[in-house]
């Protein structure tokens, strides 16, 4: 925690996971389109000392804050989407898979 990051998420699961992160701490700023983008965020962030001051500052609130650290929304959003997979289930509707 601290330490801002700048990503430029890809094609697979692992280099879009920071994508998620940030999207949800609210830091949207910090996602690159490509990696022109990516290099150009990185040194512009570098160079600007007082907006890397303040992201460090708030980002251990930003976290707490987010999504990401809300226990209670998460267990009660997982709850209900296995309510749902049970009902789906229990009605005999087949998975995009094609099982039962």
């Amino acid at each position: 925690m601290g330490v801002p990051v700048v990503t430029c998420p890809g094609e697979t699961f692992a280099s879009r996971h920071s994508l998620s992160h940030l999207s949800n701490a609210g830091l949207t700023e910090t996602i690159a389109r490509d990696r022109d983008d990516y290099v150009e965020l990185a040194v512009a962030l570098a160079g600007d000392l007082p907006r890397l001051a303040e992201l460090r500052r708030s980002l251990r609130d930003r976290m707490a804050r987010s999504p990401l650290c809300d226990c209670r929304q998460f267990a009660a959003d997982f709850m209900a989407l296995m309510r749902t997979v049970w009902r789906k289930w229990a009605a005999g509707e087949r998975t995009a898979g094609g099982g039962r």
